[in-house]
């Protein structure tokens, strides 16, 4: 998130931090979080690697994912990715108790504390189209509307570029909106800090989550199908197959009042030969492609999904935001990206 001097914020999944930097692109500050947040093991000591499972605080890859700036500039936004280790329950399933975390900025960028915490129950789902919930739509990215409403982008794992034939069954833009979410800021915040006691999903007596609704279903095959995209996964795959991962979400104003292009992209995890990386050591890395029709090669390009949508320009909490053609209308624009990356 950028200031217009340069000077903006970072978010880090590993450390479960916030971090601020100046204007010359230097970190000088790490913003408060909640101590519940922070990955311990069990001797209470801190361990940030991604390969190690915390006692309590962010699990392994999952901290804070999603960033955002209010309009107004004065509210700083963050999302965990999923919920932490001591709100969760078991199984993948159990991990949809995440945390969102406010700091005002409106009379500095390295606030010393938090202004408001909310919780935010993630979508669940069966990764096979049919049955139980087996798995929790870790969210990858968050945008601000307002000061209290919210687009959250929120995916499962299938798709081209992984090894599953499962077809994708949960791709999703979510409009959230706190008018009426409980602050829990200071409640449950210590080391440890449960907000689902007795080692269940059930929230606490008195917390009342986010509200939301889902805005954009990607995994519509009409509008998929006006560009001759596909939910072909792992090795049934093509070239013009959906990939599995989907973190990129942006809006810009087409110029007509209270119009906006949502962006939606991918992350293409480098599996595509013609993606070229730079080595620390300045060598050239070369990628390979992903596994696609009959075990045969398939490049996972670089994506990019735009709808267009209107929202309502209502300043008072409890409004809505209204999307053009209900769940959005998919345009003709995605490309391939080829290069350094």
């Amino acid at each position: 998130m950028l200031r217009a001097d340069g000077s903006g914020w970072i978010g880090d999944e590993y450390g479960a931090n916030a971090y601020h930097f100046n204007k010359d692109k230097q970190i000088d500050a790490v913003l408060p979080m909640p101590e519940a947040l922070k990955p311990r093991n069990a001797s209470g000591d801190l361990v940030f690697s991604s390969e190690v499972t915390p006692a309590t605080g962010r699990r392994g890859n999952q901290g804070m994912e999603g960033l955002t700036l209010s309009p107004d500039g004065k509210k700083l936004i963050g999302l965990m990715q999923s919920a932490a280790v001591q709100d969760s329950g078991t199984a993948t399933q159990g991990r949809f108790n995440t945390r969102l975390l406010v700091w005002d900025v409106s009379e500095s960028d390295t606030p010393t504390t938090l202004s408001a915490e909310y919780v935010l129950q993630l979508p669940t789902f069966n990764d096979t189209g049919t049955g139980a919930a087996n798995r929790t739509g870790a969210q990858s990215e968050i945008i601000a509307l307002d000061d209290h409403r919210f687009l959250v982008l929120s995916r499962d794992g299938n798709g081209k570029g992984t090894t599953t034939a499962n077809a994708p069954v949960f791709k999703s833009v979510l409009l959230l909106d706190l008018t009426g979410a409980s602050n829990i800021l200071g409640q449950y915040d210590a080391q440890g800090g449960d907000i689902t006691p007795g080692a269940g999903t059930t929230l606490a007596p008195g917390i009342t989550p986010i509200s939301w609704v889902e805005a954009v279903n990607m995994l519509d095959t009409t509008q998929l199908a006006k560009l001759g995209l596909n939910l072909k996964s792992g090795a049934t795959s093509d070239l013009n197959s959906l990939s599995e991962k989907w973190e990129g979400l942006s809006m810009l104003p087409t110029g007509t009042p209270n119009e906006y292009l949502l962006i939606v992209a991918n992350d293409n995890d480098f599996l595509s030969n013609a993606t070229k990386m730079a080595g620390l050591d300045g060598t050239t890395i070369n990628t390979v492609d992903a596994v696609g029709a009959s075990g045969g090669p398939v490049k996972n390009d670089t994506m990019f999904l735009t709808y267009r949508v209107s929202v309502t320009p209502v300043p008072e909490p409890g409004s809505t935001l209204l999307l053009a053609a209900g769940a959005a209308s998919l345009l003709g624009f995605w490309r391939r990206r080829k290069g350094i990356r």
